[in-house]
């Protein structure tokens, strides 16, 4: 007779799940991330009892790793029950469930909903969790569902139950996910930024970004001279737009959720419904554009308007505040010199006479940047087992992945899964080579693989 026990692993990083299905003289394991099929293994043995032993083995490595184990419904099994193959005939188990009469009705506990936010905050790490209980909508269950990251940034969400649960069964996880994260120095409290979800989370906003090609050094004198642009510091944060004062918008143009004090923020402080272009950098959003006012738009006015309108109808604040921004040659040069010894990421150049047009130009364009250091967009192709760090890939010009090396993740970041696109600081590549020093900066959910090109690379110069 075969058996077959599922066990699962959540927690800020990912989603696993673990199957084993064991029959007299092998079994079969399928493992992998929830919600997709997995990968499977099949081993062969001599005989009954060493098949058990093997068996056994496995389970209890993991277990150790943190992987608990559910009944073929996905109720959690305790760790104290006896766990021996033979002794847990899940079709069995499968048919009583299936004819318990609130397994398939609505539960008469539907209305149960719970929430909680937590935040840590160490040294320069400053992380925010938020987990919820809530009922599943065709009233087979309860689900629990988290949401996690950097304090304001965009969080990762995921379901830590694969399947609707009874509500005592979701009630125990959503326990053990608050025990755990205040065992490792979580807390609630009303200093972090909550986050407002929206309805039409990753819908088309109508909004897409205006965005920047690299210039040298040479490009970069003419630039400072040139009466015609103005300068601003280049923002090392994630970027966001604001649509009619209240909905993020990510450089994809889709929406996205905004930490709720800056939702209350420009409430208070836009004199207007206005559509916005900024950064967000943690709890602070700086804003360098104005796209429209009340309804008017105001793409086609050239930048100089479009800046005088922002300054006259936003009020600044220490979380929400208006770009620095230098016109006289000397300004700039001082301004300039300022970020390149403050170690800033770089300086922005905008022609003051221009429209707001969306999207990145093949090159030139009325808004440059000049970056003080190189920084590139790659994608983790694998993680270093038993080290804190990743295997960085990037697109060649035909799209096959070329490794550039690892990045050590700093221990104030979650690991980044296979796959997520992040952004590194590095002092140079080499031809067809690794990148030297990496520096890891994030996780960048607004960038796409296809933005991950071998193009963006500096290359040491030759001697």
């Amino acid at each position: 007779m075969n058996t077959k026990r599922t066990f699962i692993y959540s927690d800020d990083k990912s989603e696993k799940f673990w199957t084993i299905d064991i029959a007299e003289t092998s079994y079969t394991v399928t493992f992998g991330k929830t919600g997709t099929n997995g990968q499977t293994q099949t081993k062969e043995f001599a005989d009954e009892p060493t098949c058990t032993k093997a068996v056994n083995k496995l389970i209890a490595e993991k277990t150790k790793k943190g992987y608990v184990e559910t009944s073929g419904e996905g109720d959690i099994i305790p760790a104290t029950q006896p766990a021996q193959p033979k002794e847990a005939p899940k079709p069995k188990a499968k048919k009583e469930k299936k004819v318990e009469p609130d397994a398939t009705a609505p539960s008469s506990q539907t209305s149960e909903r719970q929430s909680t936010t937590l935040y840590f905050r160490l040294g320069s790490s400053d992380k925010v969790y938020q987990a919820e209980l809530i009922p599943a909508t065709d009233g087979s269950g309860y689900l629990v569902n988290a949401a996690w990251g950097r304090r304001g940034s965009t969080l990762q969400t995921g379901c830590k139950t694969p399947n609707p649960l009874p509500l005592d069964k979701a009630q125990a996880i959503y326990n053990k996910l608050i025990s755990e994260k205040t065992a490792k120095g979580y807390s609630p409290g009303d200093d972090g930024a909550l986050f407002v979800d929206t309805d039409n989370a990753n819908r088309v906003s109508g909004l897409l970004p205006q965005l920047l090609n690299v210039i040298d050094e040479e490009l970069l004198e003419q630039l400072i001279a040139d009466p015609l642009y103005c300068a601003q510091p280049k923002h090392d944060g994630e970027r966001r737009m604001i649509k009619e004062s209240q909905t993020g918008v990510n450089r994809k143009g889709l929406t996205v959720a905004l930490p709720e004090h800056l939702v209350e923020t420009f409430s208070k402080h836009i004199h207007g419904i206005a559509d916005l272009d900024g950064e967000m950098e943690g709890d602070l959003y700086t804003t360098f554009d104005i796209l429209s006012l009340n309804g008017v738009s105001l793409r086609e006015q050239p930048y100089s308007d479009r800046l005088d309108t922002l300054y006259k109808h936003v009020t600044p604040t220490d979380t929400f505040a208006l770009i620095e921004t230098a016109f006289t040659a000397e300004e700039k040069r001082n301004l300039y010199e300022r970020l390149k010894a403050e170690n800033q990421e770089g300086i922005v150049f905008k022609r003051l006479d221009a429209p707001y047009t969306h999207g990145r130009p093949n090159s030139g364009g009325p808004q440059l940047k000049y970056k003080f250091c190189a920084s590139a967009t790659v994608y983790v192709i694998a993680q270093n087992e038993g080290k804190r760090s990743v295997q960085m890939g990037i697109n060649e010009e035909d799209g096959a992945c070329r490794s550039v090396g690892s990045v050590t993740i700093p221990v104030n970041y979650n690991i980044p899964e296979v796959g997520q696109i992040i952004e590194v600081r590095y002092l140079y590549a080499y031809p067809q080579g690794s990148l030297y020093q990496p520096i890891y900066c994030g996780v960048r959910p607004d960038m796409d693989k296809e933005d991950c090109s071998v193009s963006q690379l500096k290359y040491k110069k030759s001697l």
